[in-house]
């Protein structure tokens, strides 16, 4: 699976090491994301069971609890919350494929985030989650589709700036 998801390459001889970023598929990947974000709108399952409901309030709750700079626990949080967005969606196949290309591109953020401007990252997703439970209480397919694709907007146009930022 690691394989296939292009999060490691095979090695001559055997075994294998953990796959190079390249900025051109990563680029893609989130192409692809974005235009799926629009068929969450229609697969949402609504209402969102009190359940997925009550677990983005206490996904919430341990990101404003995280250690500052504790990169690693961010993002298990924000995998949890990406998960359970997952779980508001009623088409198995668009689940599958969304999780794979969000496991693709959910590395180039946990290997920036260390450099990033920490407390805008907490915020930011503390903001996404907030939004999305407004929007799953609601039971606003579309705002819930809107959110997702403006957070990875908003996520790209931070990556462009660190990426493009002076370095001296």
């Amino acid at each position: 699976m690691l394989r296939v998801d292009g999060l490691v390459t095979p090695r001559d001889g055997g075994g294998s090491s953990v796959s190079v970023l390249d900025f051109k598929s990563l680029r893609d990947v989130y192409a692809l994301r974005l235009k799926l974000t629009e068929l969450l709108a229609d697969f949402m399952v609504v209402p969102v069971p009190v359940e997925l409901l009550e677990e983005f309030e206490l996904i919430r709750k341990e990101v404003e609890e995280v250690t500052p700079h504790d990169a690693r626990s961010l993002g298990v949080l924000y995998n949890r919350f990406h998960s359970t967005v997952l779980e508001t969606v009623a088409n198995e196949p668009l689940r599958v494929i969304s999780d794979r290309l969000f496991r693709q591109t959910c590395r180039l953020w946990i290997e920036l985030l260390p450099e990033m401007d920490w407390e805008e990252e907490v915020r930011t997703v503390l903001e996404e989650i907030d939004q999305t439970l407004g929007a799953c209480e609601r039971g606003s397919a579309q705002q819930l589709a809107q959110i997702r694709a403006r957070h990875m907007q908003m996520l790209l146009g931070r990556f462009n700036a660190y990426l493009t930022r002076p370095l001296i």
